[in-house]
């Protein structure tokens, strides 16, 4: 019996050690990802495959969500705590606009994270919350 349970440890233990956490190279593959933690508006790629990085609330920092039913190119409306778009994606809402349109996150810095199709990263400022992210122009 004992012999069970040691096993049944090691097996938990093992598992555990494979699966790592859920931020640990993100599905980007990101390195960096694995010490983002629940915030992701710094790195916004690292969210688990499943989620995408949304806005949680007026006057708060962004956080991984269960990603919406919106794909690349689809319009969106940037709902706060509640993602529109699917994993990956941002909603690319200007001022002003009736509704977004759902678009990849990106980097200005790293090749890793351009746009693809050569669209211009485009910083956008949450006046809210200050904070800068950004999103592929569509």
């Amino acid at each position: 019996m004992k012999i069970l349970q040691w096993l049944a440890v090691a097996i938990a233990v093992a598992l555990q050690l494979s699966c790592g956490d859920a931020f640990e190279e993100g599905p980007s593959g990101d390195p960096a990802c694995a010490q983002v933690g629940p915030t992701c508006d710094k790195l916004p790629w690292c969210c688990p495959a499943s989620q995408t990085c949304w806005i949680n609330s007026a006057g708060s920092a962004f956080s991984c969500h269960n990603a919406g039913q919106g794909q690349a190119g689809a319009s969106c409306l940037n709902y706060l705590g509640s993602a529109t778009c699917g994993p990956g994606l941002a909603c690319y809402q200007l001022s002003g606009q009736a509704e977004g349109v759902c678009s990849p996150y990106c980097s200005s810095s790293d090749p890793n994270h351009a746009c693809p199709n050569s669209a211009t990263c485009m910083p956008l400022l949450d006046q809210e919350i200050n904070v800068t992210y950004y999103v592929c122009q569509p």
